[in-house]
């Protein structure tokens, strides 16, 4: 009797322990396939130029000889439309990413954990937020917003959202930081081929970033005349071409 009891409780606990194991794969196999990621890839342009560092390209309407040594910017708060209609916010804490360009180099980012679905547009903004950009306390915010990447202005208490320098008809040195709260830029692109995102399948959505558009936009912007921009008023009429700047150019799935 004691062996057909101990037998018995043998039993049922393997048939626990199995069960137990079970719901534990099953769960971990549901969350691994309940969301993946989204790649967002930047391509520089200058016109019709790829784009590269310490090249001369002529530039706008003023056919400014221009020379970059530096173009940084700021995308935020990404928010994905699926093909039904429903939105996916990109938490605030990791929607923060600073696009650098080098020369021929594409960047790119990545959003995680994005449910599964078909994605028809995209939104986000050129700038930071409200809330972070006018923090007393910056380096407690995620590490693309540290002071130390440059993009902040310690002497007015913000962020730089988008940064050109380099020379002007040969040697004429420019800076060109917009920043200011009012500058912040929402933009909403969509796509005739959707990102798919699957347990498989993690899209890459391609921008290109048109840098001549920035001169030569709704606002035509002399770059000799104006060799400083940043917390003046001016700053805004380089801000009103951002729209511009940007198309979103092909989907990869």
């Amino acid at each position: 009797m004691k062996n057909y009891l101990k037998s018995t409780t043998f039993v049922i606990l393997f048939l626990i322990i199995t069960f137990l194991n079970s719901c534990s794969k099953n769960e971990s196999t549901n969350n691994s396939s309940s969301s993946n990621s989204i790649y967002l890839e930047f391509e520089a342009k200058v016109g019709s130029n790829s784009f590269e560092l310490n090249r001369p390209y002529f530039v706008g309407p003023f056919n400014n000889k221009m020379v970059f040594s530096r173009f940084q910017y700021y995308i935020s708060n990404v928010v994905l439309t699926k093909e039904d209609g429903t939105t996916y916010t990109v938490p605030k804490d990791s929607s923060y990413y600073l696009i650098t360009h080098k020369d021929n180099a594409l960047p790119k980012v990545e959003l995680k954990n994005i449910p599964i679905g078909n994605y028809k547009s995209i939104q986000f903004m050129i700038g930071i937020d409200s809330i972070s950009n006018l923090t007393i306390e910056p380096k407690l915010l995620p590490s693309a917003l540290d002071p130390l990447n440059g993009m902040y202005w310690s002497w007015n208490s913000g962020y730089i959202f988008l940064k050109t320098e380099g020379a002007v008809q040969d040697s004429i040195a420019f800076k060109h930081h917009i920043g200011l709260q009012k500058n912040v830029k929402s933009l909403s692109f969509n796509s005739n081929t959707s990102a798919k995102v699957s347990a498989s399948v993690r899209p890459t959505i391609h921008f290109e970033v048109d840098v001549e558009k920035m001169y030569n936009g709704t606002e035509k912007i002399d770059a000799v005349a104006n060799r400083t921009i940043m917390v003046t008023p001016f700053a805004s009429n380089v801000a009103n071409n951002f729209s511009g700047m940007f198309v979103l150019h092909h989907v990869h799935n």
